[in-house]
């Protein structure tokens, strides 16, 4: 009896620390993600996102897509943070995860500065931004003429054994078609 619930707890104690191990690594990986974001080359970024993506997208499509975005002095984005991951679940030998982060971003309008109709087309722009993100996550900063978000994002975490850590595919409408062919239809279910 003694020897059983100390291989009990010896079990539990393994299993808590691999679950955390696989957050920790979760975690790791992601945060690299980001750095690559913000990275001198967008390339780089692209290491990080499920290889499936470019069945659908190809590379140079979306490396050219992330070098418009680098190159943009309107938009800025920043100070991610994961707000909550899922436990990560296997299928068929493949790990999933679901991480939620937020992230503040930045959009400076100055350039409509003194333009006839600016306020009208700012008005309508905050409008449609905080149907999108919420009310409480856009403010218009009228001294700077910036336009601060806080936005709420979802990524699936793949680990495959095909490859040396985890996979990003971002959880939005506009990638859905992908989602729905390498996320398994009862991890989609879960998360």
């Amino acid at each position: 009896m003694k020897n059983t619930l100390v291989v009990m707890v010896l079990l539990m104690t393994i299993g808590c620390q691999a679950a955390t191990s696989q957050h920790d690594d979760l975690t790791e990986t992601f945060d690299k993600y980001i750095r690559a974001t913000k990275s001198d080359s967008p390339a780089e970024q692209l290491e990080y996102l499920h290889p499936r993506v470019f069945d659908f997208i190809s590379k140079d499509t979306l490396l050219l897509g992330l070098e418009l975005i680098k190159q943009s002095t309107m938009i800025k984005a920043g100070n991610e943070k994961i707000v909550s991951k899922s436990d990560v679940i296997t299928h068929d030998g493949v790990q999933y995860a679901l991480l939620t982060y937020s992230q503040q971003l930045s959009m400076d309008v100055s350039d409509m500065k003194g333009q006839g109709g600016a306020n009208v087309a700012i008005s309508l722009m905050l409008n449609e931004l905080k149907s999108q993100y919420g009310a409480d996550n856009v403010v218009f900063n009228e001294k700077l003429f910036t336009v601060e978000m806080t936005t709420t994002n979802y990524v699936y975490a793949i680990l495959d054994s095909k490859y040396r850590e985890w996979k990003y595919l971002p959880k939005t409408k506009e990638l859905a078609h992908v989602t729905e062919q390498v996320v398994p239809d009862t991890i989609r279910q879960r998360f």
